[in-house]
């Protein structure tokens, strides 16, 4: 066997694949909840323990779809902070995340996303 040759670890793409499956899942759900208006998107999460708002917990799970969906809604407070005076671009390891806070930050914000989840 050639040093190229390795079997491939497959394992990071289905967590991969896992992590878009329960991201565009969250996108369908909180679409729901901003076309309903039920609440304040920039209220902490009832159950949440860090006291993250939703664009915070987005952020944090890498869920992109979901993070470009809160940031297309008028008001949504991307300075909030939660318990641990993190706002979403502290927690953001993602990269295309980040980048979208960053240009939300700068007064650049996506528009709703009329036919569901973008591709990653």
């Amino acid at each position: 066997m050639l040093v190229n040759d390795k079997p491939k670890d497959n394992s990071f793409a289905s967590e991969e694949r896992e992590r878009r499956k329960v991201d565009n899942e969250a996108y369908y759900q909180l679409k729901n909840v901003i076309e309903k208006k039920l609440g304040d998107l920039n209220i902490p999460i009832a159950d949440d323990p860090d006291g993250d708002t939703l664009l915070i917990a987005a952020s944090y799970q890498g869920y992109t779809n979901s993070v470009r969906l809160l940031l297309s809604v008028k008001g949504i407070d991307i300075h909030a902070t939660n318990n641990n005076g993190e706002t979403a671009l502290d927690v953001a390891d993602n990269e295309d995340i980040k980048n979208m806070l960053r240009d939300a930050e700068k007064g650049v914000f996506p528009t709703i996303l009329r036919k569901g989840p973008q591709r990653s």
